[in-house]
């Protein structure tokens, strides 16, 4: 599978106002299911987030209709938002564990800007040893497709989007803490996994604390 992930990563980093992208969840873990998701965090250009994700979407149809892939980029922020909402373990596991594909120049900027999460896991600075593999080229922007969608005309095209998701994302969202979306963030963290994750955790390390005070 992450030949498979590099390549479509690689290729959603060619993308018009995509400046980073990494592969996140189990996939980037090591640890797939059978039949996993691919999940992808996106880092876009400032003021186009809406857009860039209504084109991955587009190019993701053909790649599911080709292969039967279920190819997730489902956590996009913009460059200039690049501080985690969610400042907690499970938060600071993801950020370390993720496998940037392209942008380094960005990913190194995205890991300054968490800084807390060396508090959880000091031992876990800079990308994990996967990213050293060859992985898809930096994106600058200035493509003549993104100069092209970043005149004026198009702002009322990323403000249509952008307002149509969200009132259907929080229809959809229902309260879940792991769901936010605005101009510069669309977390669709639907199955609630991590606060699942940490509640189990919660009660492991409780039962362990237990066992270490029973045992003196």
């Amino acid at each position: 599978m992450l030949p498979r992930a590099m390549r479509y990563g690689a290729a959603i980093g060619r993308l018009p106002f995509v400046r980073m992208v990494a592969l996140s969840g189990s996939l980037a873990a090591g640890n797939p299911a059978p039949g996993a998701d691919y999940d992808y965090f996106i880092v876009t250009a400032p003021g186009r987030l809406w857009l860039c994700r209504a084109l991955i979407i587009l190019w993701l149809r053909g790649i599911y209709r080709r292969y039967g892939d279920t190819v997730c980029p489902n956590f996009l922020i913009t460059s200039d938002h690049l501080e985690l909402r969610a400042q907690n373990l499970y938060a600071a596991h993801e950020l370390a564990q993720m496998l940037p594909l392209n942008g380094a120049a960005v990913y190194a900027r995205l890991r300054r800007a968490n800084p807390w999460a060396e508090v959880y896991l000091p031992n876990a600075a800079g990308p994990p040893p996967l990213a050293e593999q060859p992985g898809g080229g930096e994106n600058p922007g200035g493509s003549v497709y993104e100069r092209l969608l970043s005149l004026p005309p198009f702002d009322v095209l990323e403000s249509w989007e952008q307002k149509r998701k969200i009132r259907r994302f929080t229809r959809q969202a229902d309260g879940l803490e792991e769901v936010y979306f605005s101009a510069n963030w669309c977390q669709g963290h639907f199955d609630g996994y991590a606060q699942r994750t940490l509640q189990a955790y919660a009660a492991r390390l409780e039962q362990a604390l237990r066992r270490l005070a029973g045992a003196a």
